[in-house]
C-alpha cells in the first residue's frame, strides 16, 4: 500500500506529465497559429498597401491621361511601321536633302532578341557630303521622331583614289562618308 508521501508524489508526477502534455499539444501549436496569422495579417496589409498604392498611381494617370495624350502620341509615332517603313525612308530622304547630304539606304537582315517587345527594322546607311552638313544630319536624325540605335560606325575622309567618287558623283576629295547601322524599332507583326 501506497502511503501520503508516495500518493503526493505520483500526483505531482501525473500533473507535471499533463502540464508538459498540455504544453506540447495545446499551447505550442496555439502560439503556431497564432504567429501563422499575424505573419498572414501582415502580408495582407503590404498587398493591401501595394494595391493601394497602384490604384492612386492609376487614378492619376486616368486623371492625366488626356494631358499626356500628345506625348503618348508622338511616342507612338516613334515606331517605324514593319511591313511598309516607306516613312522612314522618306524622312531619311527629306533630311539628306536639306542637309545637303549623299544617301544610300540598304536594308539589312533583322534579327528580334527573344522576350523584345518589339520587331526590330536594320537599315545600312550611307552618307556622303562635307563634314559639317554629315554631322548635321546625324544631329537631326539623333533628334528626330523615329525611336533609333546606331550601331557600327565608321568614318572616312575622301580622297583622290577613292571609290565613293564613282558612287555619289558630285563629291569632292576632303568630303566624309558616313557609314553605319542603324536599329529602328515597330510594335506591328511580321
Amino acid at each position: 500500500m501506497m502511503n501520503v508521501k508516495q500518493k503526493l508524489q505520483l500526483n505531482v508526477l501525473i500533473c507535471i506529465v499533463l502540464f508538459i502534455v498540455l504544453a506540447v499539444f495545446a499551447v505550442r501549436p496555439l502560439f503556431r497559429s497564432i504567429k501563422n496569422a499575424s505573419e498572414r495579417m501582415a502580408l495582407e496589409k503590404a498587398i493591401f498597401s501595394a494595391l493601394k498604392i497602384q490604384t492612386a498611381s492609376l487614378d492619376n494617370f486616368q486623371k492625366d491621361y488626356s494631358a499626356n495624350q500628345p506625348i503618348l502620341t508622338q511616342t507612338k509615332e516613334g515606331f517605324v511601321d514593319f511591313k511598309a517603313p516607306v516613312d522612314f525612308i522618306e524622312f531619311l530622304e527629306e533630311q539628306a536633302f536639306q542637309d545637303n547630304v549623299y544617301l544610300d539606304v540598304l536594308p539589312l537582315v533583322s534579327f528580334s532578341q527573344q522576350g523584345d517587345p518589339w520587331q526590330v527594322l536594320n537599315f545600312q546607311i550611307i552618307i556622303a557630303g562635307s563634314f559639317v552638313e554629315c554631322r548635321r544630319f546625324l544631329e537631326t536624325l539623333e533628334n528626330g521622331t523615329f525611336l533609333i540605335d546606331i550601331f557600327q560606325f565608321s568614318i572616312e575622309r575622301i580622297n583622290q583614289k577613292s571609290s565613293w567618287l564613282k558612287r555619289f558623283s558630285g563629291l569632292k576629295t576632303g568630303d566624309t562618308v558616313y557609314k553605319f547601322n542603324l536599329k529602328t524599332f515597330s510594335t506591328n507583326e511580321q
